[in-house]
């Protein structure tokens, strides 16, 4: 499968977990969803995760039960492809909420990816209530 499928699942199962009110969920582990959680981990949006016991290829992923929504914007038939000009224009627009971008890079923050000078595709926003 691509990579893009085990990504969404990421946000979708964050997205279902607080709806659920569950503190963790199982996906299947890959090099690219081990990058994408690594970056949720040092932003705070995930508690952690660890390589489940029962299952060798799987992540279990510990969320924030109240913490921010997601809302995924990349799809397969909706990509936004943004310059650095107008991630600079939603970094003022929409401030405490932030972007992840898929870039030539990876996947970044809309502030590293102006930080960096580089645009990309808006993945997904987190949204802060």
């Amino acid at each position: 499968m691509k990579f893009n499928y085990w990504i969404s699942q990421i946000f979708s199962g964050i997205r279902q977990a607080q709806l659920n009110k569950k503190s963790s969920f199982s996906i299947y582990k890959t090099k690219k969803v081990i990058e994408v959680l690594n970056m949720l981990v040092e932003q705070g949006l995930i508690l952690g995760y660890s390589q489940s016991q029962d299952k060798p290829y799987f992540v279990v992923i510990y969320i924030k039960i109240n913490g921010p929504s997601i809302a995924l914007l990349y799809t397969p038939n909706k990509k936004i492809n943004v310059s650095i000009y107008q991630l600079r224009s939603l970094h003022y627009r929409d401030f405490p909420n932030f972007y992840v971008v898929l870039t030539s890079q990876g996947f970044l923050i809309h502030t590293e990816a102006l930080r960096r000078n580089i645009g990309g595709f808006l993945f997904c926003k987190v949204l802060y209530n």
